[in-house]
């Protein structure tokens, strides 16, 4: 008879240990196993020499970065997964790899602390790609350190830093839940480069970009930013519900998306008082597809230098003369690129009036209904006035604007809007006779030639007028003396 003892149950060897350990649930069906085949299922970084010993309040503890990274190496070699316990793990930088899983206790009770003296990406990818990646249950804290440029990087999108580059497969499947990242204020928080899939109840705190997601189809929700020094969330190619950004940093940007990107469920809330170029960036340089829908700017008041929103180069809603205010101003948005802006072109209504006044052909422009008024729809027209001024009208190559307009000698039906170069394919503004005294019934055509003007050739909006008996072109300085025409002029103008 062969006898086991304290020696082979000790023993690590072949056949010893744990492997003579009989192991089965409590169950009349459960297989029966040895207590080694159980233990293996799931590894620990204790499992690996990990201490797990840091004390935050004393900032003391082992240095795990070898135990970490000899159990990522290990799970990534077997397709194993990492059991973390509820323990504070210090380390330096880490490599991560594709088809990893990590699951914590929770992200107050699992978390890894930065070494003192980590420069660079503190945990990334470094290259490998991020299929199948899952992180749930677990903190980062960066500890201030101010080398640290990166707390997490997952995946590997060469098309992030050259846009004329192919995309490669860089990464599906993945889950990223229940995670809190914090405290590297030089750092991107968490930057996702690829298609990792889902990104849930997420928080990030205290770094300069919070949140940096560039691929295609991410979905992200759940997602809150915190006290961002300099961007709170830059999304490129994602579906977003919920996303809460909080306090970012005086002259910094709270959100930046991209194309094919969508938010519903917007929540934007800062210090009282503190001053934005602008709260919500739209870059549209490759893709002009976006939405935004229920938006909400919490109620502290918002001072905006040029705008609640920027697309592209243009800014839209709020001055610098006037803060707003969610709950007076703009408590909920629904803009979609569909119907908000088409081509960086802006609503705009307004009158121009031509009068020949005792010889001399004047205009002036203003409010639809009054010409003389100022007018809050009339910003893309340059210099355009309310006060009656001489109209150009000398050879167009060599004479420029005046009041945001001038009569072309190569065409003398037309009057000229000093507007900036129109997209001919995008044209939606008309233009509508309001009031005439010329003697002749006349139509009024709104369309867009190209023309030199002073030296400058581009496609400009323009008015036309024609005989509506006859059809052709009626000469503006014609206009008997003392009369006027008055036109309406309603659209979206570059």
């Amino acid at each position: 008879m062969a006898f086991v003892t304290d020696t082979d149950l000790a023993s690590i060897a072949a056949g010893k240990g744990a492997a003579l350990v009989g192991f089965a649930q409590d169950n009349l069906s459960a297989a029966a196993r040895t207590a080694l085949d159980k233990l293996r299922e799931f590894a620990t970084f204790e499992d690996f020499g990990a201490a797990g010993d840091y004390d935050p309040a004393t900032q003391t503890g082992t240095d795990d970065t070898a135990a970490i990274q000899a159990a990522l190496d290990w799970a990534h070699d077997t397709g194993g997964a990492v059991l973390m316990t509820a323990r504070n793990f210090l380390c330096g930088a880490i490599t991560t790899y594709e088809f990893t899983t990590i699951i914590g206790t929770g992200r107050q009770t699992s978390a890894f602390w930065c070494k003192a003296g980590t420069t660079g990406k503190w945990w990334s990818s470094n290259g490998h790609g991020a299929q199948k990646v899952m992180l749930s249950g677990i903190a980062w804290y960066g500890r201030c350190q101010a080398g640290v440029t990166h707390i997490l990087e997952l995946g590997n999108n060469p098309k992030f830093n050259d846009p004329t580059l192919q995309e490669t497969p860089f990464g599906t499947e993945g889950l990223l839940e229940g995670l809190w990242l914090r405290e590297a204020p030089n750092a991107v928080a968490l930057q996702v480069l690829g298609n990792v899939g889902i990104i849930d109840n997420v928080t990030v705190q205290g770094c300069a970009t919070n949140l940096q997601v560039f691929g295609n189809a991410n979905l992200l929700s759940g997602i809150v930013s915190m006290q961002a020094s300099a961007v709170g969330a830059d999304i490129y190619g994602a579906v977003v519900n919920r996303m809460e950004i909080e306090a970012t940093g005086a002259s910094g940007l709270p959100l930046r998306i991209n194309g094919d990107v969508s938010v519903d469920g917007l929540f934007i809330s800062t210090d009282s008082g503190t001053h934005y170029s602008h709260l919500i960036e739209v870059d549209t340089t490759n893709y002009d597809e976006w939405a935004l829908g229920r938006v909400t700017l919490l109620e502290e008041p918002f001072p905006a230098t040029n705008g609640i929103l920027k697309i592209g180069s243009s800014y839209y809603g709020g001055t610098s003369a006037t803060g707003f205010n969610g709950s007076s101003y703009q408590r909920n948005l629904a803009l979609y690129s569909s119907d908000f802006a088409v081509k960086h072109q802006k609503i705009q209504a307004f009158t121009v009036q031509i009068v020949n006044d005792g010889g001399t052909i004047r205009h002036r422009m203003g409010a639809l209904a009054d010409a003389s008024l100022a007018c809050n729809f009339l910003t893309r027209v340059n210099g355009a006035t309310g006060t009656l001024t001489a109209t150009p009208t000398g050879a167009d190559a060599s004479t420029g604007f005046a009041a945001g307009g001038k009569i072309s000698s190569t065409y003398p039906s037309m009057f000229v809007l000093d507007t900036a170069s129109q997209p001919a394919a995008d044209q939606l503004a008309t233009a509508q006779l309001l009031y005439n005294q010329s003697g002749t019934a006349l139509t009024a055509w709104a369309t867009i030639l190209s023309l030199n003007v002073n030296g400058v050739t581009r496609p400009r909006l323009m008015v036309q007028f024609f005989d509506s008996a006859s059809g052709t072109p009626y000469n503006l300085t014609a206009l008997p003396s003392g009369k006027a025409i008055v036109l309406g002029v309603t659209g979206y103008i570059a």
